[in-house]
């Protein structure tokens, strides 16, 4: 087999493993948050343990997390912002809609992501892909426009507040594709960024009284929930990273595609979340039309 046919094989099983894995964390997210856990103290103790797991891991490939101005602006820009400020938003937003509206919300990152490479002139809009795009954005207004769509329909300025994370997602796949240090070992670069977000997180939780201090509180099965997720959070991450350097941004964020079905069959599954026929109809449309602008550009 050749190694760019390698590569695209390594991709694909990067892309259907990280996107199942961030689906059902977020509904582990949502019963930690539910059940008490603040969402910024959520951030902080998720970036806790997978850092300590990612340095332990780096450590044991010979490898280190670095910290030049160069490898911290990457840090900031590609995990910050998803883990830390994404993060923010997705687990306050959690905590007043179901994990599987969240889900379709981010599957938005996907059309996000190549209508600004579009604009930036990396990538060319074509009919097929205007289509998806349109579609989309179809699916967006199902979730907007009937009173069904919501299990509570007063909870509609939160579902908009939700569109803040796939649009930093966005920015952080950018990031990911444009700013990544050359040569390094993906596994020391998500070390780096778990450390870089709790430099972030722990303040940002103090000052806005979010602190979760798990040694007052004990350790509970949101606890366990939360713990879980930050491994599930370091595999995916680490795949993410990997990905992004197989293929582009286009490709990378297309983790959100199963994410969406994942996020809508966990939240069944494991909440007992019962979604509407607007909310089927809206991750049909979302997902048809990332199947439209998505393509597979892995290098050769």
């Amino acid at each position: 087999m050749s190694s760019g046919r390698t590569s695209t094989m390594v991709a694909l099983v990067l892309l259907l493993l990280v996107s199942t894995g961030w689906g059902s964390a977020l509904s582990l997210a949502r019963f930690a948050v539910t059940a008490g856990v603040p969402p910024m103290g959520y951030v902080l103790w998720m970036s806790v343990a997978a850092a300590v797991l990612c340095l332990g891991l780096s450590r044991a490939r010979g490898g280190w997390p670095k910290f030049s101005s160069v490898h911290i602006i990457y840090y900031v820009s590609s995990g910050c912002t998803r883990l830390v400020f994404a993060g923010f938003v997705m687990y306050t937003v959690l905590g007043h809609l179901p994990a599987g509206v969240v889900a379709i919300v981010i599957a938005t990152a996907p059309l996000m992501t190549y209508l600004v490479r579009s604009a930036l002139r990396r990538v060319r809009l074509d009919g097929k892909r205007g289509c998806g795009i349109i579609l989309g954005f179809v699916g967006v207004a199902l979730l907007f426009v009937p009173r069904q769509a919501l299990p509570d329909p007063s909870a509609i300025g939160w579902l908009a507040l939700g569109f803040l994370t796939p649009l930093l997602y966005t920015v952080s796949n950018l990031a990911i594709e444009r700013l990544r240090p050359p040569g390094e070992d993906s596994m020391a670069l998500t070390s780096g960024m778990f450390v870089t977000a709790i430099v972030f997180s722990l303040p940002l939780a103090i000052s806005i009284g979010q602190f979760h201090p798990i040694w007052e509180t004990g350790i509970a099965l949101r606890e366990g929930a939360m713990f879980t997720h930050a491994a599930i959070l370091a595999f995916c991450f680490f795949g993410l990273y990997e990905l992004f350097r197989l293929s582009d941004a286009t490709y990378g964020s297309q983790v959100t595609y199963l994410t969406t079905v994942s996020g809508v069959i966990f939240g069944i599954v494991l909440l007992g979340e019962k979604p509407s026929l607007w909310v089927w109809a809206a991750v049909a449309c979302i997902v048809a039309g990332m199947a439209l602008v998505g393509r597979d550009s892995t290098q050769s």
